[in-house]
């Protein structure tokens, strides 16, 4: 059920980026969905672009070290 909504809410966010320029608050959003998922390549690809996009965004920042924790087989909280 969880799994059914993060897959709904990816493909909404993917859809509302078509033709249109990243934003490093909606690629934020999908590393963090990505991440409760349970896939933290694809979260760390992601937040890596959402920052290359904002250097200066701090959540995503905090996101970011949180995955890389994670994939060291950290709890990441």
């Amino acid at each position: 059920q969880q799994q059914k909504r993060y897959d709904l809410s990816l493909k909404h966010y993917e859809k509302a980026m078509e033709g249109k320029k990243a934003s490093p608050r909606v690629l934020n959003n999908m590393g963090a969905i990505y991440l409760a998922k349970g896939d933290t390549e694809k979260a760390i690809t992601v937040f890596k672009q959402a920052l290359e996009l904002d250097p200066s965004y701090d959540i995503v920042r905090t996101n970011l070290e949180r995955a890389y924790k994670i994939q060291r087989g950290g709890k990441g909280r």
